[in-house]
C-alpha cells in the first residue's frame, strides 16, 4: 500500500521543495482540494490521486506532466487550474472527472489515450503545434462537448470523439492527414464536416454524418473498407476535384463562389449568399466560416479579403498582389487577369497567340521583352 492510500486524509499541504510523489500515494483518500507546488516535481508517479471521490478542486502549480491515471475516477473533480503549463497528459489521467474547461499549452507533446473520457468540457481548442503522441479515445463520451478545433494537428486517432452526442461543429481539419476508425462514431448532432486535401487516410465510415465537404483535388489514398463510407453520405467537392466518385459515393459539384455557402437544409442543396463581411474558402462549405471584417478594414476598396490578403477589389479595380492593394492599372511585369494582377512570364512565343502575351509584351507597362521587340524592329 502507498503512503496514504485509502486513509481518511482530508487535507494536505505540499512542500515548496517537493521532489517526489510516489505511485498511488493518495489513492482513495478523502481530500476535497489540493494545490501542487509551483515547481516541476522531479518524480511524479502514476495514479497518485486516483479514485478520490471527494476531490472537487486541484491546482497543478508548476508541473508540466500529468502521468497516467493521476486523477482517474475523481468523479466530482470539476475545477482544475494550471493546464496552460502542461505539455504531457498520460493515459486516463482525468478519466471520469467532470472538468468543464481546458486551456491547452501552445505545445503539447503527449495527449494520452482516454485522457478526458466522460468529462464535461463544452469547447476544445487544440494547439497549432501538432501533438506528437495523440492517443485514442481521448475525448470519448464527453456529452457536453459541442465544438472542437483541431488546431494544427495532423491526426484524429480512433475513437477521439466517440459518443460526443452534443457535438455540432468540427474545425481546424486543414492539416489532418489521418482519421482513425470510429473517430466520429455516434456523433449524431454533427451533420456536416469539412476535410481537406492533406487527408491521406479516412478509416471512419462517417455513419453519423449527412454531409462531407471535401476541399482536395483527389480521393484520399486509403478509405475505409469494412464498413464502406455511409451509402447516402452526400459528398460536396470543388470544381477542381478530378473524379466523379469519392469511394463508391457520387460527388456533388455546385461551384458556389467564395461569398456563398451550400444550403443543405433542403433535399436539393443550393448556393446561397453569405451574410455581409462573411465568406468561405472556396465556396464548398455548409456555412460561411470566414469573417472578413478586420481584413477589409485594412484594405481600402477591397470587396473580398481572406486571411489578411485582398482577393477581389471593387468594380474596375484589380488586386496588386505585390503590394496587396487595389489599383486601376497593373504594375510593370504584371498583366490584367480580370480580378488580380497576374505575373507575366519571362518569355513568350512571338507572334502572340493569346491575350496574356499581348498584354505582357505590348503597350504601356509592357515588360522588357516589349522593349527588345521594338529595338529589333528599328534595326530591320
Amino acid at each position: 500500500m502507498s503512503s496514504f492510500e485509502s486513509t481518511e486524509l482530508t487535507n494536505v499541504q505540499f512542500s515548496t521543495s517537493l521532489k517526489k510523489l510516489g505511485d498511488g500515494a493518495f489513492k482513495n483518500t478523502r481530500l476535497t482540494e489540493l494545490t501542487l507546488p509551483n515547481i516541476e516535481i522531479s518524480e511524479f508517479g502514476e495514479g497518485v490521486f486516483v479514485g478520490i471521490t471527494t476531490l472537487k478542486r486541484a491546482t497543478l502549480g508548476g508541473t508540466t506532466k500529468i502521468p497516467k491515471d493521476t486523477f482517474k475516477g475523481c468523479i466530482f473533480l470539476n475545477e482544475v487550474d494550471g493546464f496552460e503549463k502542461v505539455t504531457y497528459y498520460g493515459d486516463n489521467c482525468f478519466d471520469g472527472a467532470i472538468i468543464p474547461k481546458i486551456t491547452f499549452a501552445e505545445k503539447v507533446d503527449k495527449l494520452g489515450s482516454n485522457a478526458f473520457v466522460g468529462n464535461s468540457i463544452a469547447q476544445i481548442r487544440l494547439p497549432q503545434n501538432p501533438i506528437k503522441d495523440f492517443g485514442e479515445n481521448v475525448f470519448e463520451n464527453c456529452l457536453n462537448l459541442f465544438a472542437i478545433d483541431f488546431g494544427g494537428n495532423t491526426v484524429i486517432p480512433p475513437g477521439t470523439l466517440k459518443r460526443c452526442n452534443a457535438l455540432t461543429l468540427v474545425s481546424g481539419t486543414e492539416n489532418v492527414k489521418m482519421i482513425g476508425k470510429d473517430a466520429f462514431k455516434q456523433t449524431d448532432q454533427l451533420q456536416s464536416i469539412n476535410l481537406y486535401g492533406n487527408l491521406e487516410t479516412l478509416l471512419d465510415p462517417l455513419e453519423s454524418q449527412s454531409n462531407l465537404f471535401f476541399h482536395g483535388y483527389e480521393v484520399p489514398k486509403t478509405l475505409t473498407s469494412e464498413p464502406l463510407l455511409k451509402a447516402d453520405l452526400r459528398i460536396f467537392v470543388t470544381e477542381n476535384f478530378k473524379a466523379d466518385k469519392f469511394g463508391d459515393n457520387v460527388v456533388m459539384k455546385l461551384n458556389c463562389s467564395i461569398t456563398q455557402f451550400i444550403d443543405v437544409s433542403e433535399p436539393n442543396p443550393m448556393c446561397k449568399n453569405c451574410e455581409e463581411m462573411k465568406a468561405t474558402l472556396d465556396g464548398d462549405n455548409y456555412y460561411c466560416d470566414l469573417d472578413m471584417t478586420e481584413c477589409l478594414s485594412t484594405h481600402q476598396k477591397c470587396q473580398i479579403c481572406i486571411e489578411g490578403k485582398c482577393q477581389k477589389c471593387e468594380e474596375k479595380l484589380l488586386v496588386d498582389t505585390v503590394k496587396d492593394v487595389c489599383v486601376s492599372e497593373c504594375p510593370n511585369g504584371y498583366y490584367d487577369g480580370t480580378v488580380i494582377c497576374e505575373k507575366c512570364k519571362e518569355h513568350y512565343e512571338k507572334p502572340c497567340k493569346d491575350e496574356e502575351c499581348e498584354k505582357c509584351t505590348g503597350g504601356v507597362g509592357g515588360i522588357v521583352i516589349a522593349a527588345l521587340v521594338a529595338i529589333l524592329l528599328f534595326m530591320f
